[in-house]
């Protein structure tokens, strides 16, 4: 399968036959493995850039983006893999509408 640029940006199903397809292709074991190591690389990233220095914030602002979406697409793979989608979704609304309660108290 071939997709543009625009086609990934904007279409959502589009996004989500690609990860099925990295799953089925790669197995669920090894996307999880995945997942543990681009869950590493970000918390380095986030480290990296705690550390840096006015001339280095930069560059270590583009490797945290480049982590950040290297994480999320692992986690929506995960998501795809353990049929997490809802269930995820729900937990977020409570923990959302739990913080907001905590900012407004």
């Amino acid at each position: 399968m071939n997709y543009t640029e625009d086609q990934i940006r904007n279409n959502p199903e589009v996004r989500k036959k690609i990860l099925v397809q990295a799953i089925t292709q790669w197995g669920g074991k090894p996307q999880e493995d995945m997942a543990i190591e681009e869950s590493s690389e970000f918390i380095k990233a986030l480290m990296k850039l705690r550390r840096s220095n006015s001339l280095t914030a930069k560059k270590c602002l583009l490797e945290l983006a480049d982590e950040i979406a290297d994480l999320e697409i692992m986690l929506e793979q995960m998501k795809i893999l353990h049929e997490m989608h809802e269930p995820v979704e729900n937990i977020k609304v409570f923990k959302l509408k739990r913080l907001l309660d905590r900012l407004n108290s």
